[in-house]
């Protein structure tokens, strides 16, 4: 958001942001600025600090940048932090690392920041590998033990018996038709015969 979030109500700030996307000329507005994005993380204190600087050589700190904070996860990414996580003069924004947070199975967790939805300056993203995870603890009994849930090397004797057996039933009644076939096919042409010779 832009520096005068502490005089404008949220609502308020919102409805600038709307009458400068819709109602003021696209020509009259200047271009987003790529910026500098830096994650630095504190191993003693769990602490991910944001560095956002601009893309230039001099790199000046920028303030006032809402910086976002993830946890990426297996299908997505998981917020933490405050709502909204402004950068003071210096460029920088600290926020805390939640606790009990489950990470692979060493314990690691990938940490993403993000400047997004920012009027001024595009998009930008940052990660870093922490293990300050809880470690993914996997029941190897449970997880090997046969389950309807399981591959087909792990599923239930009892559904291997009854697919099978239904399997093998298909096929001999299908083998037993054709039997059957054959023989009625037999027995016609000995009628036949038969039959002609008692005619002669």
């Amino acid at each position: 958001m832009p520096p005068f979030k502490g005089t404008l109500k949220e609502e308020e700030i919102w409805s600038v942001v709307n009458y400068l996307r819709v109602l003021v000329n696209p020509s009259l507005v200047p271009p987003a600025k790529d910026v500098i994005l830096e994650i630095i993380a504190n191993d003693e204190q769990k602490t991910i600090t944001a560095l956002v600087s601009t893309s230039d050589s001099l790199k000046q700190p920028l303030s006032e940048i809402d910086v976002h904070f993830y946890i990426k996860r297996d299908f997505g990414v998981m917020r933490f932090g405050e709502t909204s996580n402004y950068t003071g003069t210096d460029g920088k924004v600290t926020v805390m690392f939640p606790e009990n947070i489950i990470g692979n199975v060493q314990g690691i967790i990938t940490i993403v920041g993000k400047v997004e939805n920012n009027f001024f300056y595009n998009d930008i993203s940052a990660s870093i590998d922490r293990a300050w995870g809880v470690n993914l603890k996997t029941e190897d009994d449970k997880f090997n033990q046969r389950s309807l849930w399981g591959a087909r090397s792990k599923s239930p004797i009892w559904l291997l018996l009854l697919a099978n057996g239904i399997l093998f039933a298909v096929w001999a009644v299908i083998v037993y038709i054709i039997f059957n076939l054959r023989r009625i096919k037999k027995t016609g042409k000995v009628y036949l015969i038969d039959v002609n010779k008692n005619k002669e």
